[in-house]
């Protein structure tokens, strides 16, 4: 894999195959982000139809959820697109380091969060699930966009 200087990710040769980092960071953190303000503003809505303290947690918990979530990818993204150009023993530290640093931050989000009064699990769960999904679709459809790269990772056609 090489990093270019204008920001692109790819395989080294004379056939090369490119993803951006808009792909791979800029546009999913954008519709990830959409996202996970529409689960926001829908727990919102559904919280101030019950006027209770408890919906205000609600939100506070999905908005939480989307937050950690767009830095969680960020994060892998931005791991990935440094090192895409080390040798493969590097890509796998890289990413199993910034896994384990992901898994320790949010154990301590969620015991933190969870302790808090008004703290709604299935909140975060929802909040945090609607962001992956919107987060990892995109990232998938702009990796896919790249027609070299298909044929590189997945072979070709039987």
């Amino acid at each position: 894999m090489t990093l270019g200087t204008d920001g692109t990710v790819g395989t080294a040769g004379a056939d090369v195959a490119t993803v951006s980092r808009r792909d791979v960071l800029t546009r999913p953190a954008l519709l990830a982000a959409a996202a996970g303000g529409v689960a926001v503003g829908v727990t919102a809505v559904l919280a101030r139809g019950s006027g209770s303290r408890p919906g205000a947690g609600a939100v506070a918990s999905v908005a939480a959820a989307v937050v950690l979530v767009l830095a969680f990818s960020g994060l892998t993204g931005w791991v990935m697109c440094a090192v895409a150009h080390a040798a493969p023993g590097v890509l796998f530290a890289a990413a199993v380091g910034s896994y384990v640093v992901k898994v320790v931050v949010f154990g301590v989000a969620a015991a933190i969060a969870a302790a808090r009064p008004g703290f709604s699990a299935t909140g975060f769960a929802v909040g945090g699930a609607v962001t992956l999904v919107a987060w990892l679709a995109a990232e998938t459809a702009g990796v896919l966009r790249r027609p070299g790269l298909r044929s590189q990772t997945f072979g070709a056609p039987r």
